[in-house]
């Protein structure tokens, strides 16, 4: 007996967890395989690329970027070697932190005391060449 019918192919749902959340098992597994890119690990953007600093900022999907910050920290190494580059990011709050490593191994965080009042390319400069 047919209960209803997926919301994302049309097709014949008759499970009951198919019929509550309106999608069958294979749409289903195919979501969760595109979700768990944004689900497992954090989300964020990179903002501004300089010499010595990369500046990305957190999107509200999946960890944050102080939760999964030894994954960041690898793709960001992989995408744009990170050695002898500072890593700054804005969370969800608003505040702009570092994350510290060492050639693109993750090492910890320096908090908020840079960029009270948010992010600006003078600040940053300012930072990265007064440290």
């Amino acid at each position: 007996m047919t209960i209803g019918h997926c919301k994302i192919c049309g097709r014949q749902l008759k499970n009951w967890l198919s019929v509550k959340f309106r999608i069958g098992p294979i749409c289903r597994a195919e979501e969760n395989k595109q979700m768990e890119l944004f689900m497992f690990h954090a989300n964020y953007d990179v903002v501004e690329i300089g010499d010595n600093y990369i500046y990305i900022e957190e999107s509200n999907e999946g960890k944050t970027v102080t939760n999964d910050a030894e994954w960041v920290i690898e793709q960001l190494h992989e995408d744009y070697d990170l050695a002898g580059k500072r890593v700054f990011y804005k969370d969800c709050y608003g505040e702009v932190d570092e994350i510290t490593h060492v050639n693109g191994v993750f090492k910890g965080f320096e908090t908020g005391k840079y960029f009270e009042g948010g992010f600006n390319k003078n600040k940053i400069k300012d930072v990265v060449w007064n440290a």
